[in-house]
């Protein structure tokens, strides 16, 4: 059978070019270009990072200035050696005195439609080639949902749950880690800098790509997997002396090592929320077909506002959910927190918005106390109850590092926590509080004091009266009147 000629995919670059020098030479005609076009309308890479930039500085400074311009353009490396100021400038040759706006920007739009078209067209065609049914049938979902006709009907069908099939046997959940992560879950792990969280995002690829458990405690279900780990923090070294570190203490050699399907990919400039950056990083995820997708970490990976709810969910919605949704990847995010306590929520100290959890399908976030104790939280999971806290040890070998899980009662402070935790909104008194501790270790009283007092400072539990007694709440659990 012959092969069609490939065509390519519409575009309509005069009609760009007018828009965006109509804005430069005249800021105030924004307004009505902002309301019709959004950046992934354009079809031109530099076309796309002007419109972001000039959609961020508009919000920052309240008009598209062209020097403001030109910075925010180099910040998010759109101006990367093929691009730079002068191109910017020479957008203003495509200035016409009295463009019909609206004219043009309807010719952008139809020209997106058409690009969505084909592109999803291709997605069929591959996942045919493929003989994967449920992509076929998300293709064509997509197909439908991109035929929308002008006059406001549309072609579309949408997925619906049939709701009597829930008594049907569908079989266990995927399972990627017992009481933890599923296969194919977007999870965010919080931890300040230097608290281990990339140590232990490493420890997480050698498990999934077959090395032995996760944290030798957890072992891996099913088969193992492919690894892409993504780096844009690390300095080189750093990362060759953690894995080998690793390595011996599971007891590779440096050709079992390299024999692991994992991928790291290190000093790439990604970015997730950028078009050609994330198409580069999709045919990577489409040529190797990872099991486990690795970001470390997600400051590097964007330039949007993480303190945006709006745009945060846009980010993942754009950059990680194509990676769960088209790829059936499990995306693990390295995330950095706040200082402070968060208010005695443990979730509450992720950087940014509080829609990190709600984007998300697993939220743990590594703390480190004052005496370098590390307690993995488990904050959020889709899909049952949240576990009670782990200690993490970094156990320096020589040679080599091994990072292990213990019972988070190892200290007396996450002995409390892991108690209150369990009690919930019903708190405990506190001789009640000390008798389930001190059944549980070797704690002295006037420990198991210091370890109250300081987590009562640090607003993580709080305390009311009760008669003569004091009960104690983690805080997200206490009434209003707790201090």
């Amino acid at each position: 059978m012959t092969t069609p000629p490939v065509r390519e995919l519409p575009r309509e670059l005069e009609s760009e070019r007018a828009i965006l020098a109509a804005v430069l030479v005249k800021p105030e005609r924004w307004p009505e270009v902002a309301s019709i076009l959004e950046p992934a309308d354009f079809s031109d890479d530099l076309h796309l990072g002007v419109f972001g930039s000039m959609r961020r500085v508009v919000e920052e400074a309240g008009t598209v200035d062209i020097v403001l311009l030109n910075r925010d353009l180099e910040r998010r490396h759109v101006f990367n050696g093929t691009y730079g100021p002068a191109h910017v400038t020479a957008l203003l040759e495509a200035n016409t005195p009295g463009i019909d706006l609206a004219y043009h920007a309807g010719r952008i739009k139809a020209a997106a439609r058409l690009r969505a078209v084909g592109k999803t067209a291709e997605r069929l065609l591959d996942a045919v080639g493929r003989e994967d049914t449920e992509s076929v049938e998300r293709a064509i979902r997509d197909l439908q949902d991109d035929a929308e006709l002008p006059d406001g009907g549309a072609v579309y069908a949408p997925r619906e749950i049939t709701l009597a099939s829930a008594f049907e046997d569908r079989g266990p959940l995927p399972v990627l880690i017992e009481n933890y992560i599923m296969r194919g879950d977007r999870v965010l792990v919080g931890g300040e800098s230097s608290s281990g969280k990339s140590i232990t995002a490493a420890d997480l690829a050698l498990a999934c790509a077959g090395a032995g458990p996760f944290l030798d405690r957890f072992k891996i279900q099913g088969d193992p997997m492919r690894v892409l780990y993504l780096d844009e923090e690390n300095p080189e070294r750093l990362v060759l002396e953690r894995f080998r570190k690793l390595a011996r203490a599971r007891g590779l050699s440096a050709e079992a090592l390299a024999d692991l399907p994992i991928r790291y990919l290190s000093g790439n400039t990604f970015r997730i929320d950028e078009d050609r950056s994330r198409r580069r990083l999709l045919s990577i995820v489409d040529s190797w077909r990872p099991g486990l997708v690795i970001l470390d970490s997600l400051v590097r990976f964007h330039t949007r506002d993480e303190n945006s709810a709006r745009e945060v969910a846009q980010l993942f919605a754009e950059g990680v959910d194509p990676l769960v949704r088209e790829y059936g990847c499990t995306v693990v995010v390295l995330h950095h927190l706040n200082k402070g306590d968060g208010g005695g929520n443990i979730s509450n100290r992720v950087r940014g918005s509080g829609d990190f959890k709600g984007v998300v399908d697993q939220l743990l976030v590594l703390d480190v106390d004052a005496m370098k104790n590390r307690t993995l939280h488990h904050a959020k999971c889709r899909w049952q109850p949240e576990q009670r806290p782990l200690g993490i040890v970094f156990r320096d070998l020589g040679d080599g590092l091994a990072v292990e899980a213990e019972d988070a009662g190892s200290t007396t402070e996450n002995l409390i926590l892991a108690h209150l935790t369990d009690a919930a909104v019903d708190g405990l008194l506190r001789q009640d509080l000390a008798t389930l501790c001190e059944a549980e270790s070797d704690a002295e009283q006037k420990t198991f004091t210091r370890a109250l007092g300081r987590l009562k400072a640090a607003h993580r539990v709080k305390t009311g009266r009760e008669g003569k007694q004091a009960r104690y709440w983690m805080a997200p659990y206490a009434p209003p009147e707790a201090a």
